[in-house]
């Protein structure tokens, strides 16, 4: 457990004794209001009209969210709120036309990714360190350590099966066949840089939880050689763990920490505000590799 982290289970115990008043106590309140009005993680109510295993990551982010903006408000945040309210300001996410960075893409880089304090935890990492005293239950915690988990990826296109896009990344060769809620199914050959998220039940789909980023130039070639010259970056040498990782991480370490941490915070976020080249509702565009500026349309 982080220090950050056990602070606030500290503060939690306080309250529960009595010895603590608000803001700490209204976590818990709000945590069993949130989760009453969604219901289980596993069948939310309010969100029937979605695929089943989208609507089970729907409601968690929903109860991240409530939870984020009361964690937000603690002083033992500041340097969350600085870092993401840093981000928010210079790339303003509402997706096109206003920023190629969506809100899918943001809100889970804001709560899974961007790590803070000496112990760089995550809003996600807290919320597992303390979510059984804020009464959180199994159900959405077991959704939370998947999103915590979960990271962005380069992904080749192999085909389409059946409504679902199967994607393999680069690197890794880790193969998913997944629901893309956006509606794009693209076609074999294209790359993809997506966040995918497991199956949150045994008989679930994977989802590219964010809007699909088409990478129409390089090719893959140059994608792959961009990644070995840039893991390398990271320090992490074979064998060691990135922070917060889990097992997931252990074959490709340093792959995992570029793709989900950056060489900096807002390392993919440039690339992706410099790369952008165009976009459809369902889909956005980019070209160009994140080391190479001339690559970039939008580079200075």
């Amino acid at each position: 457990m982080g220090i950050i982290a056990e602070k606030l289970r500290r503060q939690l115990k306080e309250a529960k004794a009595g010895r603590q008043g608000a803001p700490v106590s209204d976590l818990r309140r709000l945590a069993r209001r949130i989760q009453r009005k969604l219901g289980p993680a596993r069948r939310p109510r309010q969100l029937r009209d979605y695929h089943p295993s989208h609507a089970t990551y729907l409601a968690a982010q929903n109860l991240v969210s409530y939870l984020a903006e009361e964690l937000s408000a603690l002083r033992e945040m500041w340097e969350y709120v600085a870092v993401v309210g840093q981000a928010e300001d210079e790339y303003m996410p509402d997706g096109p036309p206003l920023s190629p960075l969506t809100r899918s893409y943001f809100i889970t880089w804001a709560f899974f990714d961007a790590a803070f304090g000496q112990d760089r935890e995550t809003i996600g990492t807290c919320l597992l360190d303390v979510g059984p005293d804020l009464g959180i239950s199994p159900d959405y915690l077991e959704v939370i350590r998947l999103f915590q988990q979960s990271r962005m990826g380069v992904y080749e296109h192999l085909g389409v099966v059946k409504g679902h896009v199967h994607l393999r990344e680069l690197i890794s060769g880790q193969s998913h066949t997944c629901l893309v809620p956006a509606g794009y199914l693209g076609r074999a050959g294209e790359l993809w840089y997506a966040r995918i998220l497991p199956p949150p039940t045994d008989e679930g789909d994977s989802v590219v939880f964010t809007t699909p980023y088409n990478l129409i130039a390089p090719g893959k070639e140059d994608w792959i050689a961009f990644l070995h010259r840039t893991i390398a970056k990271t320090g992490l040498p074979v064998g060691q763990t990135a922070p917060h990782e889990t097992d997931q991480a252990d074959r490709y370490p340093a792959l995992e920490a570029l793709m989900k941490y950056g060489l900096h915070s807002n390392y993919w976020h440039e690339f992706v505000f410099l790369a952008y080249h165009s976009h459809r509702h369902d889909v956005i565009f980019l070209t160009g590799l994140p080391d190479v500026p001339e690559s970039l349309p939008h580079a200075p």
